[in-house]
């Protein structure tokens, strides 16, 4: 038999065979290193993870990552301490920048001739400890990669008078938003210059507050807006002719699949509560008020999130109506968005802060067990006043009150998988 010599072997196979050969072969070596370094992110999001649960997370933590190997790109190791941190705030901690806290931790990465290690080590009331997660950095966890998203916002409008709530009007498979409908506390306005900007007055008997909340829906050029316990249908060619009527504070909001969920508004205050606390069993059901809800499904099945009044968001089956999971140190705003990312629904979460503070928005997954953070922290302007889900699913709709300008502004959020 004859032995083919790699001359040979170039001569007698077409050229763009072989060109196509070697580009496939570097783009696996390329993606084994990105999926390697994607590993070792994944592995600290873990020990994170594992840390905080027995950590008391009252305290202010401050961490701190060293690679010891120095051969983890500086970019790699930066997206490791963002997602260690989006770990600690998940589970309630607030993260400090500087000096001002209660808790360092040291996250080390480190290894041997057989494998790669995290190495977390801290003082905690004078007591010294250490965890570590081993991991293998050439492994490709495609999962992980797979799962991983990235948000993007897109500024639609902004304006000085407080804004409850916006849609665009363009089609709904247009990536313009077309002509902006928007909410204030005492109109509603179509920002259209071609038609004089067209406007209805309503709210006139709800009280002054600087946490009235309203909604809107629209559907084709009929709209629904909801202002406290008042409810406003109208049409986006006669805007002028909007009418109020009461509702007893009865607000649905839609869900996946096609539920729906029964709230009241809390008079005088800016939170909810569900209008049916019983199972189909009839047995009562527990439930605690709640400043915002949003549908997704887990398992399949049609479930909401909700972030409650006392601090705790909660994922309830719809079904059951059994409590699913439990996360702390959000904040009081959240939504969620449908995608091919992951397990196919986010949720969009602000972060635990005051008025004086800027916000951030970040997106979790509900793996069936924990929520896990997909992106850092995206950091905005100002305080986040409003976060609504698109009904269905699409890019979520917030409103943030600029602190340097006192305006407020209007955001698109868009959750995209980051393959």
């Amino acid at each position: 038999m004859k032995r083919w010599t790699l001359s040979e072997i170039w001569a007698r196979t077409p050229r763009v065979v072989l060109a196509s050969f070697l580009i496939l072969f570097l783009s696996i070596l390329m993606a084994g290193r990105c999926w390697g370094d994607e590993v070792a992110t994944n592995s600290a999001r873990i020990l994170a993870a594992n840390l905080a649960q027995g950590l008391d997370h009252r305290k202010k933590v401050f961490v701190e990552v060293l690679d010891l190997t120095r051969e983890m790109p500086v970019a790699d190791i930066d997206d490791a301490k963002q997602m260690i941190e989006a770990q600690f705030r998940g589970h309630g901690f607030h993260v400090s920048e500087d000096s001002s806290y209660d808790l360092k931790v040291r996250f080390t990465l480190s290894r041997d001739n057989a494998r790669w290690l995290w190495i977390a080590d801290y003082e905690n009331e004078g007591t010294h400890a250490v965890l570590m997660e081993p991991f293998e950095r050439l492994s490709l966890d495609a999962e992980s990669w797979l799962s991983r998203a990235h948000l993007d916002r897109e500024l639609v409008f902004t304006g000085n008078s407080p804004i409850l709530d916006f849609a665009c009007t363009g089609p709904q498979q247009s990536k313009e938003c077309g002509q902006v409908l928007v909410l204030y506390s005492d109109r509603v306005m179509l920002m259209s210059s071609e038609k004089n900007y067209p406007h209805a007055s309503i709210g006139e008997d709800n009280p002054p507050s600087r946490d009235l909340r309203g909604k809107l829906r629209l559907s084709g050029s009929e709209f629904e807006a909801r202002i406290q316990d008042m409810n406003c249908p109208g049409n986006l060619e006669i805007v002028g002719m909007t009418r109020c009527s009461a509702t007893g504070g009865v607000w649905r909001f839609s869900g996946a699949d096609g539920v729906t969920a029964s709230t009241l508004i809390t008079a005088n205050q800016n939170w909810f509560t569900w209008q049916n606390s019983r199972r189909p069993t009839g047995a009562a059901v527990k439930r605690d008020g709640f400043y915002s809800i949003a549908g997704l499904t887990v398992n399949g099945e049609p479930a909401w999130i909700s972030s409650g009044t006392d601090g705790n968001a909660r994922i309830v089956s719809n079904k059951s109506s059994e409590i699913l999971g439990t996360a702390s140190g959000w904040g009081s705003e959240l939504a969620t968005v449908k995608t091919n990312c992951g397990n196919g629904w986010q949720i969009l979460a602000t972060r635990q802060r005051d008025r004086t503070e800027p916000d951030a928005i970040t997106v979790y997954e509900w793996n069936g067990t924990e929520f896990r953070a997909l992106t850092d922290p995206l950091e905005m302007d100002g305080s986040v006043v409003v976060l609504w889900s698109n009904e269905d699913g699409g890019p979520a709709r917030a409103v943030v009150r600029n602190l340097k300008t006192g305006n407020y502004e209007a955001y698109l959020l868009k959750v995209g998988c980051s393959q």
